[in-house]
């Protein structure tokens, strides 16, 4: 079958076994008395071994009459070469050639699978999975049936989605046919103990599944190994998808049926008109007041989106916690007004002040208050009611005080004289800004149409 192997001792025979000639089989140097191990030495890289058992049987022979082209030994120098390995082989007395590969962990399965190929013949066997579980051991893109082929030095083969065939073909070595048997069968073992249900949950429902901020849906999952995927409020569809361990994806689904049958049995529905505007302080920052009701009153209120026209606002639960819900919403919509304090545009400047020193007074008193000098004539209030009056009327105060005090006039002059009113640079415009309670102001934009434009004679 094989020529007798040479030994690095010198013995021969078909028994003895050692290194491939030409490969190292100097002992590693032991410490000496009182010597020490360097540690600044550089750590080498982990190495795996893997041993490889070929019985006589399963050997690959050359035809009748037909040499070898190559030993056993240049084979295996071969593949040393080309794979950064160690190899060592022997052949026992019942002719079972032993092959000891080793190396980093990458390059040992590629020199095994090598070898495998040259020294043992291949057989072929037949796993049964059912079809639906084969996209497991395909994985995504193949890759997953990519990767235990390379481990296991086999090929599989794994039929075509339009074929109605359970049977996946593994062929390669016995050790490794038997390998890949094994992982096929672990994945499959591992799928078949997931599930997957659908539940048809209406949509108006699904707040009280997840609970105020998902924490109801947290407090079922808990620890368990599933996964629950609730549409979001813009998906428009019923279905509550649970998948996971098949246990625990029928705990989890039988208490999110039970939730849904309570409360479509015992919870009414009742809407109310709120003005449009007063929705956003009804939902509140990060939908805080939703959340805030459902948590304490376990009552879902629904608002509208930003793009409707209706003043409708929905509210379900159960009474009498419906009732105070109610309350609660309407509570939230009157807790911020919107007010307004005429103002011509000329007078913003005066009731901001330098460098908004008014506005910051106003604030001190009135806090929770946002001030809006739009480039209007009015300026606008925003915020709690008691703390919007107060700001008003000290805002409507300042207003009739300048009003009384102050006059505002604009002067109409033809574009093409702006330049000589100016002046060179606008060496001018200090000077007409500097006249006694009085303040000139020029608009950017007419100033530079004015250093575009001719001198008019």
């Amino acid at each position: 079958l094989f020529p007798p192997l040479s030994s690095s001792g010198g013995g021969g025979g078909g028994g003895s076994g050692g290194p491939i000639p030409g490969t190292s089989s100097k002992p590693a140097a032991k410490w000496g008395a009182g010597a020490k191990p360097s540690f600044a030495a550089k750590i080498a890289p982990s190495r795996v071994t893997s041993v490889l058992n070929i019985p006589l049987d399963e050997q690959r022979v050359s035809k009748a009459g037909v040499p070898a082209q190559r030993s056993p030994q240049e084979i295996c120098r071969d593949v040393m070469r080309r794979t950064g390995t160690d190899i060592e082989m022997n052949v026992s007395k019942d002719r079972t050639l032993t092959v000891i590969v080793s190396g980093k962990a990458q390059e040992v399965v590629a020199a095994k699978k090598e070898l495998v190929q040259k020294f043992q013949t291949a057989i072929r066997a037949e796993v049964n999975i059912p079809k639906q579980f084969h996209k497991f051991l395909l994985g995504k893109g193949g890759a997953r049936l990519t990767e235990l082929c390379h481990q296991t030095a086999t090929r599989i083969s794994i039929p075509r989605a339009d074929e109605e065939s359970d049977v996946v073909t593994v062929e390669g070595s016995r050790e490794c046919v038997e390998q890949a048997k094994y992982q096929l069968n672990l994945i499959y073992s591992e799928q078949a103990k997931l599930d997957m249900r659908r539940l048809d949950i209406e949509k108006p429902f699904h707040p009280f599944i997840q609970g105020a901020n998902g924490e109801r849906l947290k407090a079922l999952v808990g620890g368990r190994s599933v996964r629950v995927h609730v549409p979001p409020a813009s998906v428009l569809k019923d279905d509550i998808s649970v998948s996971g361990d098949k246990e625990d994806v029928a705990a989890v689904a039988a208490a999110i049926q039970a939730i849904y049958d309570d409360k479509k049995r015992n919870t009414q529905v009742l809407n109310i008109e709120v003005n449009k505007e007063q929705h956003k302080w009804v939902v509140g920052p990060k939908y805080a007041n939703i959340h805030a009701i459902l948590r304490d009153l376990d009552v879902v209120v629904s608002v509208p989106d930003p793009g409707s026209e209706s003043n409708k606002i929905s509210l379900r639960g159960a009474y009498p916690a419906l009732a105070q819900a109610v309350t609660e919403v309407l509570a939230k919509a009157n807790s911020v007004v919107v007010k307004e304090v005429a103002a011509p545009l000329w007078l913003h400047r005066k009731i901001i002040g330098q460098k908004g020193a008014n506005i910051k007074k106003i604030n001190l008193d009135s806090p929770n208050v946002h001030i809006d000098c739009a480039d209007r004539g009015a300026i606008e209030l925003q915020g709690p009611p008691d703390e919007v009056e107060r700001a008003y009327q000290t805002i409507a105060a300042q207003v009739k005080e300048l009003t009384d005090t102050l006059d505002f006039a604009e002067v109409s002059v033809p574009g093409e004289w702006h330049r000589h009113l100016i002046g060179r640079g606008g060496h001018n415009i200090p000077k007409l800004r500097d006249q006694p309670n009085a303040q000139v102001d020029f608009p950017e934009q007419h100033a530079n149409a004015a250093d575009n434009a001719a001198p008019h004679s």
